[in-house]
């Protein structure tokens, strides 16, 4: 019984980990989306200027 709650707690704490990756990566996609859109945006209004 305690082998088979040890393996759960390993998976889990593997799985929080790759959670926690995961967050790290959504933040910097978030960031560089919001990069690019702000730069279509600028690209967009010099269009507009001419």
């Amino acid at each position: 019984m305690q082998d088979g709650i040890d393996i759960l707690r390993k998976e889990n704490k593997k799985l929080q980990k790759e959670n926690e990756n995961l967050k790290t990566d959504n933040k910097l996609l978030s960031i560089e989306n919001f990069e690019i859109k702000s730069r279509l945006n600028m690209i967009n209004d010099k269009r507009k200027i001419k």
